[in-house]
């Protein structure tokens, strides 16, 4: 992928975070409000004022945000787009520590090459020879109950 499409992706990801928050914002506010202006009836009214609030997120957010300076949205409003901005230079940062070299490494880990692992009492070992002696290390009664397992099956 080009850095340019993982921007997008990135900013993609950080711009829903936010309008979501916004959105869960809106909800609050509006309940509160709607708490507020109605405090005896409220109850009965809820699920149609949730209603509109779910329908109609960014006409209530502009309206408490922008035209009514709502100190909960304002604030809630700021803080999301800062937890965001936060959260955005955090996990840049934790993902650089992540990336690995050309040279096939994965953090402190490294390959070994060929000629150190196999070293020269494997290669003169053979494969009979190997498995025989994988068998006779283990617990002969299990080995014997895996064998009489596989032939019932």
């Amino acid at each position: 992928m080009t850095n340019l499409k993982k921007t997008l992706i990135q900013f993609a990801k950080y711009l829903i975070g936010v309008l979501l928050g916004f959105y869960l914002i809106v909800l609050v506010t509006g309940e509160v409000m709607g708490l507020s202006a109605q405090k005896a009836k409220f109850l009965e009214t809820f699920p149609d004022w949730t209603m509109t609030l779910i329908k109609h997120p960014i006409h209530y957010w502009w309206q408490y945000v922008i035209a009514d300076h709502n100190p909960l949205a304002l604030f809630g409003s700021i803080a999301v787009i800062g937890y965001m901005v936060f959260f955005a230079l955090k996990s840049s940062a934790k993902h650089k520590d992540w990336e690995t070299a050309d040279t096939e490494t994965h953090g402190s880990a490294t390959w070994g090459h060929l000629k150190a692992l196999l070293n020269k009492s494997y290669k003169e070992s053979k494969a009979k020879d190997v498995s025989s002696n994988f068998e006779t290390s283990l617990n002969q009664d299990t080995l014997k109950a895996i064998k009489e397992q596989e032939e019932r099956s």
